[in-house]
């Protein structure tokens, strides 16, 4: 029995969690006006998305997305423990 008493366990579940992020994505590669205009299409589509803004460049030399925003989330978990 002395054995079990050097042993945890500890369970929990539903725990809250929040924060916010922010960052860059950036791609360099030689574009066309087409290829420009084309891509400038599909990163606008970004600014519909809820809570996250976001702000987006296209050039001849490549593309570039700025974002920031935040995020949540539950988390869950289970830990065990040894003591020597």
């Amino acid at each position: 029995m002395e054995n079990c008493k050097r042993f945890a366990i500890d369970w929990w579940i539903l725990g809250p969690n929040y924060g916010t992020s922010n960052g860059n994505i950036a791609g360099n590669k030689a574009l066309n006006q087409q290829e420009q205009d084309a891509l400038r299409e599909t990163l606008k589509d970004l600014e519909d998305l809820p809570v996250v803004k976001t702000k987006s460049s296209v050039d001849a030399n490549g593309a570039r997305v700025d974002f920031d925003g935040p995020w949540a989330g539950f988390r869950a978990g289970l830990s065990v423990g040894f003591r020597f």
